[in-house]
């Protein structure tokens, strides 16, 4: 005799109707924490394109790798890795040589 899988439907929850008053105080949470996270993504763009500035100019004195970068621009160094590894994916700089466990990391001009 083989026994047949049961099949568990998943139980249903009865879910509480929200008041009126409710309703408002979440419609307005939405519409703050919306407004929030659009305050916060232009924040993080200004502060990358600064980074990625900064980096830039860093590299018009010649490649430099990823510490020398930190020191000239005055920022930790994960972030200069950070902002580097983008630039490089796209195309805007490339390992130019290596110094000891470091790649220099050269700018690469646009045509």
């Amino acid at each position: 005799m083989t026994a047949e899988p049961q099949t568990t439907e998943p139980k249903k929850t009865a879910r509480k109707k929200l008041t009126d008053e409710q309703k408002a105080a979440l419609k307005e949470l939405k519409a703050w924490r919306g407004d929030a996270q659009a305050t916060r993504l232009k924040e993080v763009q200004v502060e990358g394109r600064k980074i990625k500035k900064a980096v830039r100019e860093a590299m018009t004195q010649g490649p430099a790798t990823i510490p020398e970068l930190a020191s000239a621009t005055g920022l930790p160094s994960r972030s200069v890795l950070w902002h580097v590894t983008a630039m490089k994916k796209y195309g805007e700089v490339r390992e130019s040589e290596v110094d000891g466990d470091y790649p220099r990391y050269e700018w690469i001009p646009k045509a």
